[in-house]
């Protein structure tokens, strides 16, 4: 599915901007479609108690704004194919019927309108949650480091997903791959003593990334084995990242990510685009 078409959800918004290029940027490089979406919704707020002005017309204006984002992305990517496409309906259902036949959607941190309050509200936990794609959500002026690596979040066997396709992105960006396992934090007096449980998942997690890489070799793969919370660390890792990538869920550093303060941490501080990966057995 990699070469099927990118789905951008847009809504004028500086964060759909910013999505709308990484997007763009992410297309070339696959030499892929994208689509540019918007879904409208008729607005409920702000019609003055007066009426509606004559010639008011909401969805003739989401209409024009669409192409000129779809313009936008087409200075950009050459000889890409690019569409634009106006949906009726709430955000996330209209992205989840379109990630069907995507490789990828890719969405700003906040929004305007139909994706307004992306990481604040349902439309980012029903797209994480339920997402047969992987999604990215990129903030608002910032596409990550150029140069920087891939930081790869691993979490136990339910991120297999997230490794091979982290694997797949640092081949594709000929980039180098920084592979983070997030253990707890010993209190400052305990013995320095060797912890079984903490041994054997070190063992499986290694295991886990040997064999992608023995799938993608060219990749540089750096492992770094940190303690503390799993959000903050994450989110200093990103600070020389391209792109952050994690799974949906974990074994425990990173269990619950999308729906408890881990995510929120993350998504809300990060300092470039993030990557979510969902395990489709889930």
């Amino acid at each position: 599915m990699r070469n099927a078409p990118i789905v951008v959800g847009v809504d004028g918004s500086s964060w759909s901007e910013a999505a709308l290029d990484w997007a763009a940027a992410e297309a070339v490089r696959r030499d892929t479609a994208l689509s540019v979406l918007y879904a409208f919704e008729w607005p409920i707020m702000g019609i003055p108690f007066s009426g509606v002005p004559a010639g008011y017309d909401p969805r003739q204006q989401a209409r024009q704004m669409v192409l000129r984002m779809a313009d936008r992305a087409r200075e950009q990517a050459g000889s890409v194919q690019v569409t634009s496409r106006l949906d009726n309906g709430p955000a996330a259902r209209r992205l989840l019927l379109a990630a069907e036949q995507a490789s990828l959607v890719v969405v700003g941190s906040r929004g305007l309108g139909g994706f307004s309050g992306l990481l604040a509200g349902s439309v980012s936990m029903q797209l994480a949650e339920h997402c047969s794609r992987p999604v990215v959500v990129v903030p608002s002026g910032d596409g990550g480091h150029a140069d920087g690596p891939i930081v790869l979040g691993v979490d136990g066997p339910a991120s297999d997903p997230a490794i091979g396709w982290a694997f797949e992105e640092a081949a594709a960006h000929r980039a180098p791959l920084v592979a983070v396992r997030v253990w707890p934090e010993r209190p400052a007096h305990a013995p320095d003593l060797a912890d079984p449980d903490e041994e054997d998942a070190a063992v499986a997690s290694y295991e886990q990334l040997e064999r992608w890489h023995q799938k993608y070799p060219k990749v540089t793969l750096e492992v770094r084995d940190l303690r503390g919370h799993p959000a903050a660390l994450l989110v200093e890792q990103s600070s020389t990242a391209r792109l952050a990538v994690v799974g949906a869920r974990g074994r425990g550093g990173f269990s619950g990510l999308l729906l408890g303060s881990v995510s929120q941490g993350l998504l809300r501080h990060t300092h470039c685009p993030v990557a979510v990966v969902r395990n489709s057995a889930e």
